[in-house]
């Protein structure tokens, strides 16, 4: 008989005296051969409070819409516009590429640097209607009043990111190199209404080139901005292929206590390790021959405003809806607000 086990991850912050849990997007459900995991996303004490959203159910019309050209610009798709929402990338390269925010069906937006190089056919880089070295465009936000928020108010921003990205600035050729690994997407803020900005921050320092990504982005506001009642915001494609989707934006106080599951360029947001001394292949099935010793690791940012203490990831695993074992990795001391704890912090290597 195949039996099918599901791993539950969970990150648990032993300092907090109350707990609570949210998560901020749909948990993933990944199925590796008979394995699934069941990932919660995010856990916090405490609840978010918006103070601005956006989600384009009206258009791109009260947004700054600017690019190195008149071709070169972020497009809106609404349930009655040509292309709609039933639309995302018409690029070569990554046609049919879709968002899945909460929002969609009343509307997002793209910048489709593939189409715009490509024209949609196999090949033909630099033919469309604008070549691709680089695309340079930004879509800036109407003036936003934060002026009743506290300066000392911890703010982030939200909001639904979607797409696949290749080369950032500096990549060379044509088409560039496929190994350039510079951003491309950045966000930057200001609180003077658009005079000065931020130094941009890379908004998907974690998806490597030519990995699809579909999930909800926060970023930590740098201080200065809360209590202005001119603060824009800009977001910046700034290379070459695929596409860029935005959508359900907000900003919100953060939470002094939050930690999320992240990826990096070279390990996923949670994995599986099987005989942990030498990472042999991962398995769907063990048969009573082949046992292997299975261990769990991730990689966690504190997202939350104030510094954790005590933290450690924990697995539970089930076999057919009943609770098998319950295995959690050593306790890490301390983790600042806004670093990560990687998969050599938070792993049960030793209790394979």
């Amino acid at each position: 008989m195949v039996r099918k086990l599901i791993f539950t991850l969970g990150l648990g912050l032993a300092s907090l005296t109350t707990f609570g849990q949210k998560t901020l997007r749909t948990p993933d459900l990944t199925v590796e051969n008979n394995y699934q995991f069941k990932v919660n996303t995010s856990f916090q004490s405490g609840t978010e409070t918006p103070l601005w959203t956006e989600d384009f159910s009206n258009g791109i019309g009260a947004w700054t819409n600017s690019g190195i050209s008149s071709n070169c610009l972020w497009e809106y798709r609404g349930a009655s516009t040509n292309p709609s929402v039933t639309t995302g990338g018409r690029g070569y390269y990554d046609n049919g590429r879709n968002i899945s925010s909460l929002s969609q069906s009343n509307g997002f937006v793209i910048f489709d640097s593939d189409y715009r190089d490509n024209g949609g056919s196999a090949g033909l880089f630099g033919t469309g209607v604008s070549a691709a070295l680089p695309h340079t465009a930004n879509l800036i936000s109407p003036t936003i009043d934060l002026s009743t928020v506290s300066s000392s108010t911890a703010l982030e921003l939200i909001f639904w990111n979607s797409g696949r990205l290749l080369w950032g600035p500096g990549s060379t050729g044509s088409p560039p190199s496929a190994n350039n690994t510079n951003p491309s997407t950045f966000v930057s803020f200001s609180s003077d209404g658009g005079t000065t900005w931020s130094t941009p921050i890379n908004c998907n320092q974690s998806n490597g080139p030519n990995v699809a990504f579909d999930e909800q982005n926060v970023i930590s506001i740098p201080t200065g901005y809360a209590g202005s009642n001119s603060v824009k915001i800009k977001f910046t494609f700034d290379g070459a292929y695929y596409t860029w989707m935005i959508d359900d934006i907000s900003i919100s106080t953060r939470p002094a206590n939050r930690l999320t599951f992240t990826a990096t360029p070279t390990a996923p947001k949670v994995d599986i390790s099987y005989g942990p001394a030498n990472f042999s292949s991962k398995m769907g099935i063990l048969t009573s021959k082949q046992t292997r010793g299975i261990s769990f690791d991730c990689n966690a940012y504190n997202t939350g405003a104030s510094s954790q203490s005590n933290i450690k990831l924990q697995m539970r695993i089930y076999s057919q809806g009943s609770l098998v074992q319950t295995v959690n990795s050593s306790t890490l001391t301390s983790l600042s607000s806004g670093d990560t704890a990687d998969y050599n912090d938070l792993n049960t290597y030793s209790l394979a």
